[in-house]
């Protein structure tokens, strides 16, 4: 008797697991936020490609300067420029996804610990190397980037604005400095964490906001099983890198047909 109690409870407990999995799929939605549309938002309607400079040109100029950002710009009006963005000491979002400034010839100096006033005096073209090995932005007066002055430097560019830490406050300046409204449509938020996405979202829930990094990673493992439609997905659009066959293995989160198929189902960009 026992025995048969208790296989019925599994075959029903196995029942209920899939009546839940097949409403979320047939939701159309899985686990996801209702999204804003994009048709009239930050995407064009006849746009099927899009062009986004990794911290501006960071190719022939040091990543995250204001030369990058103006190269990246003269290449195509419609480029979208991405930067990563921390939080100074006092409140001040700064251009620069490096929190150790080490890497800038500063020993002991990091971004969370300074004020802006300190960050500024830091030589942001110290590390850049040409293809020759040399460093010609070196000694030539770049500064790590105020947020503000670079967006109102390109006030007609889109960005995606990568939250590189989750300080205390961040959410609050960054709003600021996007001088944000219901208007609003040139940014997508983005960040590996998914605290500060969420609070930033409740001050500014029309902007766009990818999925944090433990939300794409769910999603990964999901896909590989074929389960992906239960995957929640707190964002409206994915961005993720697109690796090579060399490092599937690995512990990275890569894109794979199954996440593009279940973003395009729940109507997210990719």
């Amino acid at each position: 008797m026992a025995a048969t109690l208790k296989s019925f409870s599994l075959v029903m407990l196995l029942v209920i697991i899939s009546v839940f999995v097949a409403w979320f799929y047939l939701s159309n939605k899985g686990l996801s936020r209702p999204h804003i549309a994009f048709q009239d938002g930050f995407f064009g309607a006849k746009e099927s490609q899009l062009l986004i400079a990794l911290r501006g040109e960071s190719f022939e100029f040091p990543e995250d300067s204001l030369p990058a950002f103006e190269a990246a710009a003269a290449l195509d009006p419609q480029v979208i420029l991405w930067a990563d963005v921390m939080l100074s000491k006092d409140g001040v979002p700064v251009v620069t996804r490096h929190q150790d400034l080490a890497i800038y010839g500063v020993e002991n100096s990091f971004v969370p610990l300074l004020n802006f006033e300190q960050i500024q005096k830091v030589d942001s073209g110290y590390s850049y190397q040409n293809q020759k090995q040399e460093h010609p932005f070196r000694g030539k007066a770049l500064h790590i980037l105020e947020l503000s002055q670079l967006l109102k430097k390109f006030p007609k560019h889109r960005f995606i604005i990568n939250l590189a830490d989750d300080s205390t406050g961040m959410e609050q300046q960054l709003v600021k400095a996007l001088e944000y409204n219901d208007q609003t449509k040139r940014f997508i938020i983005t960040s590996e964490r998914d605290k500060v996405l969420k609070e930033t979202r409740k001050l500014a829930p029309m902007l766009l906001y990818g999925a944090s990094t433990p939300q794409l990673t769910q999603l990964m493992i999901l896909a590989n099983v074929f389960l992906a439609s239960i995957a929640p997905l707190d964002s409206d659009l994915l961005i993720v890198e697109n690796t090579s066959e060399r490092v599937r293995n690995s512990l990275r989160i890569h894109i794979n047909e199954q996440m593009i198929q279940e973003a395009h189902r729940r109507s997210l960009k990719v």
